[in-house]
């Protein structure tokens, strides 16, 4: 894990913890290769080499496919990367906060023609994802970001 931690200073400045859950941290970051604000989740446990690299040759296959999604809706990979079993992911960023944040804060209840549009949005997310194979393992308010201008995005597909 050291290792990772030295990789990813030599590539991004400003690392700062957004959160953590079971298995992966994310960091907010700034690429010192083009000054680019993402988020790089970091998976907290290696991947198991004993397998003949297996794990990560599946994770970097998944990789490759969420890369290739392009919706409103879905946050955008645009690198991965190891170091040694240990893998990570770098991501668009976007001002937002979980769904679960909005929701635990005792907010007015959103209009119903904003609930639409948002369930419609996601549903959108979703059917572009399940067109090119892919489901998304783990819809659950944390998943679901708000942008500032009220956008859902759809983060870690598990």
């Amino acid at each position: 894990m050291a290792d990772l931690v030295q990789q990813l200073e030599e590539l991004f400045t400003d690392l700062r913890l957004l959160g953590e859950g079971a298995t992966a941290a994310a960091y907010y970051a700034k690429s010192k290769n083009d000054g680019r604000e993402c988020v790089v989740k970091v998976f907290l446990r290696s991947f198991d080499e004993e397998e003949g690299g297996q794990p990560l040759a599946r994770f970097e296959r998944e990789c490759k496919a969420l890369s290739a999604l392009s919706h409103r809706a879905i946050v955008k990979i645009v690198e991965w990367g190891s170091s040694g079993s240990f893998p990570y992911i770098v991501m668009t960023y976007e001002k937002a906060q979980p769904l679960a944040d909005f929701l635990k804060k005792g907010s007015a209840p959103l209009p119903l023609k904003k609930i639409l549009t948002l369930i419609s949005t996601l549903a959108q997310a979703l059917a572009h994802a399940h067109d090119r194979q892919i489901i998304h393992r783990d819809i659950k308010p944390e998943n679901i970001l708000l942008k500032e201008d009220g956008t859902p995005l759809l983060i870690d597909f598990g």
